[in-house]
């Protein structure tokens, strides 16, 4: 059974948890008290992102497809910014986060690799014209009414 996602609750979420996570970095907070939930909560943001991402991309006629890839685009941007900072060591916590660094440098990479696949796709879809979802086929149209017509019709 295929599950409903609210994308832009969804993308908000990881966004606001991106940004919390890049300001408490900055914060003088012990690593051995800290250190497991941060790593736990980096990962977390990357498999979220990971998942709405496959989501959107295998699904061509999702409602407001687009502007969700292009709000994704931007949270990848910001995950990949803080764990660049953190592998260079600008974030206060960075020194706690040494032996990762290896691995967040390649989330990075990863998560810019996954902007330019979604800029590819989106004028892709430009380009074929498939950009507008919303239209509804005039045999779409005429179907719907014929539905709420014998609606109608049962009720009276």
């Amino acid at each position: 059974m295929a599950k409903k996602i609210d994308y832009a609750d969804s993308i908000f979420y990881l966004n606001e948890q991106i940004r919390i996570l890049t300001d408490c970095l900055d914060l003088d907070i012990d690593g051995d008290l800290y250190l497991d939930k941060v790593v736990e909560d980096i990962l977390f943001i990357e498999g979220t992102m990971e998942s709405l991402t496959q989501s959107l991309t295998e699904n061509p006629r999702l409602l407001d497809r687009a502007d969700h890839l292009h709000s994704i685009m931007r949270a990848k941007g910001r995950y990949a910014h803080l764990l660049e900072s953190i592998a260079r060591g600008e974030i206060n916590f960075s020194r706690h986060l040494f032996p990762f660094s290896a691995k967040f440098r390649q989330i990075s990479a990863k998560q810019r690799e996954d902007i330019e696949d979604i800029r590819r796709v989106l004028s892709s879809e430009s380009d074929s014209g498939f950009e507008d979802t919303k239209v509804v086929s005039e045999q779409e149209l005429h179907f719907l009414l014929m539905e709420d017509d014998r609606q109608d019709e049962e009720s009276v």
